[in-house]
């Protein structure tokens, strides 16, 4: 959880958004077909909450993330 919201803390730094950047846009619709109903809302909302759920993900150390959403892991790699 702490994870998650200091991501979204993190995304708000920039205007726009970091979620709203093209290169994270690429990798989410990329791994969109195993993103939670949660972070595939529409809109600003799913790319918010898919940018913090994967942010949490990668540096908490989800063993199952590269896997199963490989292009976030990619992109959060490259960050």
């Amino acid at each position: 959880l702490v994870l998650h919201e200091a991501a979204h803390g993190l995304d708000a730094t920039t205007t726009p958004a970091r979620s709203a950047s093209p290169a994270f846009n690429d990798a989410r619709n990329a791994d969109a077909s195993n993103l939670t109903p949660y972070e595939s809302q529409p809109g600003v909302a799913g790319q918010q909450e898919s940018y913090a759920e994967s942010a949490a993900r990668h540096f908490g150390g989800d063993p199952d993330a590269n896997t199963r959403y490989p292009h976030l892991g990619e992109y959060w790699a490259s960050q």
